[in-house]
């Protein structure tokens, strides 16, 4: 008997290439963490629907019905074949930010893996979960020894699961990035304790487009930032959307 996945999986898709790598990216997590996916379609019946009349409404859901189940199956079991992993989907209409707001509500899941162009077309995701943000051309085929940036200058406590999870999993330093207030840039890569090297930026107007490029620079396969973060930096009003608008590797947003 297989044993009980400890963590539930969900991927936002509506097809483009970018939630594509997010279910490649949700499948490669689940069998890192050990865990099972389900691919969730959410789409508006204004984007399905050509023509005012019910009887033309019901045919054209239907046939987009038809098309997005015949597709996310064929995806799905191809993808799960490949892995020995079960992908269970589910396929609904209306508006995405309340269906989706409801169906995470519903079933809880620990981790919620999205596309970047969806995040941004949401405008964030608000419940208290976990998420995996990846574009279009990221494409993590594994998440065993990779080279994890955290935003901060230390890794939060052992009660992120998740995380401890990748700790262990690779054999490459942790880098820290950091923005402080009254600092010079320390961009050497100090070493510290627990193979974790520090990069820290000076706070103001350009602090975070010189840490995104470091992140870039140092070739940071995903960037692990805090939800429970406190710090606001006073020269703008949220830096975890500034960082998740410029930075080019897959965000992993911690709950």
């Amino acid at each position: 008997m297989a044993s009980k996945a400890k963590y539930h999986i969900s991927v936002l898709m509506d097809m483009d290439n970018s939630s594509k790598s997010a279910l490649r990216s949700a499948v490669e997590l689940a069998k890192t963490l050990g865990g099972r996916v389900e691919a969730l379609y959410i789409k508006s019946p204004l984007k399905v629907v050509k023509q005012a009349n019910q009887f033309s409404a019901k045919r054209d859901l239907y046939e987009d019905s038809r098309l997005a189940k015949s597709t996310i199956q064929d995806l799905t079991k191809t993808m799960g074949e490949n892995e020995s992993l079960d992908i269970s989907y589910t396929i609904s209409y209306g508006n995405v930010k309340n269906k989706l707001k409801s169906y995470l509500r519903e079933t809880n899941p620990d981790i919620l893996v999205l596309g970047k162009p969806k995040y941004r077309a949401l405008g964030g995701v608000e419940e208290k979960l976990t998420l995996l943000i990846v574009g279009e051309k990221d494409n993590l085929l594994s998440f065993k020894d990779l080279s994890l940036g955290i935003f901060g200058d230390s890794i939060p406590d052992a009660k992120n699961e998740i995380l401890q999870v990748l700790k262990k999993e690779t054999t490459q330093p942790i880098r820290l990035f950091s923005i402080k207030k009254g600092r010079q840039n320390d961009t050497s890569g100090q070493e510290t304790d627990n193979k974790t090297v520090s990069y820290v930026f000076s706070e103001g107007t350009n602090a975070i487009d010189g840490l995104t490029s470091y992140v870039e620079r140092t070739k940071t396969q995903l960037f692990c930032i805090p939800k429970t973060k406190s710090v606001k930096f006073s020269f703008q009003s949220d830096e975890t959307e500034q960082l998740l608008r410029k930075v080019n590797v897959p965000v992993l947003l911690l709950s």
